[in-house]
């Protein structure tokens, strides 16, 4: 499976979902974060959900999607809220409804 994103405004370029290291939330878009890049995608988080694998996709957070073998480690912060700690070096927050998903992380 696979993206197609349109870049400033013409070109168009394909983003496979095995390069995807997570996605958010921002408004009525999701912010798709691949490779060290990031793409602009008009479609909710609820409809990314719908076409990507459930084996290798969870979500942490209302307004956060992970690929699991993306994730290092859950960090408590002093807070009591916690993050994820992505291989990509990102720290996405983990929300408390959702980290029942993730025990199984290291």
């Amino acid at each position: 499976s696979e993206f197609w994103i349109r870049e400033r405004g013409v070109d168009r370029i394909r983003v496979p979902t095995d390069a995807i290291d997570w996605i958010e939330k921002q408004g009525n878009y999701s912010c798709i974060h691949a490779a060290g890049r990031s793409h602009l995608l008009r479609i909710s988080l609820e409809n990314i959900l719908d076409t990507i694998d459930p084996e290798n996709f969870t979500r942490v957070h209302r307004s956060v999607i992970v690929r699991t073998d993306r994730i290092l480690r859950i960090k408590r912060m002093k807070t009591g809220a916690r993050q994820a700690v992505l291989s990509t070096g990102d720290n996405v927050p983990v929300g408390r409804s959702f980290v029942r998903n993730l025990r199984w992380t290291r």
